[in-house]
């Protein structure tokens, strides 16, 4: 199993150039028949056979595509088949319905359990992508349903927005108005001070002359 794993990993890695050691763990069979398992589409081995070459090591576009198809017989089953339809996604194409109808099937059974009005107007509310196992010619009123969901998610989403550019502008008008408050309270506390300055006794509180600079200061305070 090792060797399988690092097989597919070298060669998924598209590397330039491999080396001897390389191309002899590479199993075409083996691989090709983990890919099937996989439902994967079958790969082309002929860039590694050229590389491989060099050394004298074959490896088999053919022994891949007999175990590639081996393995596609496990992988399109009842059970894959019922698994991708509750799920909404698309049919294997690798699993073509006059090879494996029991496949077909259950893809297709499953499918419209999954492709109901229910399920459209929630994918469509909160925002999903359409399905594209659920085509719209085959399930209008699917389709119907995911635009209503989806036209409700797009009002809250512009509802949703407007809401916060109104936040916005309130939090930037309560920081205005703290910056006022703070404006006053601190001219308030200079006013008083220099109040406090006029009415305590000094060698220079009689001074015309400071007592008009002052009476002056108070003013511009008082006009702040």
């Amino acid at each position: 199993m090792t060797t399988v794993i690092l097989t597919s990993a070298l060669l998924t890695a598209c590397t330039p150039k491999l080396s001897q050691q390389q191309c002899e763990q590479i199993d075409g069979k083996q691989l090709g028949l983990d890919d099937g398992r996989l439902g994967k589409d079958p790969r082309d081995l002929s860039a590694t056979a050229a590389l491989c070459s060099r050394y004298h090591i074959a490896v088999s576009q053919a022994d891949y595509q007999q175990g590639w198809h081996h393995g596609i017989q496990s992988y399109c089953t009842n059970s894959n088949g019922k698994a991708l339809g509750s799920q909404g996604q698309l049919a294997n194409k690798n699993c073509p319905e006059t090879q494996f109808p029991a496949y077909a099937k259950a893809y297709q059974r499953s499918l419209h359990h999954y492709c109901l009005d229910k399920t459209a107007y929630a994918l469509g509310l909160k925002g999903a992508d359409y399905p594209a196992a659920c085509v719209p010619q085959q399930f209008p009123r699917f389709a119907h349903a995911y635009s209503q969901g989806k036209g409700t998610f797009n009002q809250i989403a512009t509802f949703q927005s407007q809401l916060d550019s109104l936040n916005q502008q309130i939090q930037e008008q309560q920081d205005q108005l703290n910056r006022s408050q703070q404006i006053e309270a601190s001219t308030r506390q200079q006013l008083n001070a220099a109040r406090a300055a006029l009415s305590r006794p000094s060698a220079d509180a009689n001074s015309p002359k400071l007592h008009q600079h002052i009476q002056q200061y108070l003013q511009q305070l008082q006009g702040a």
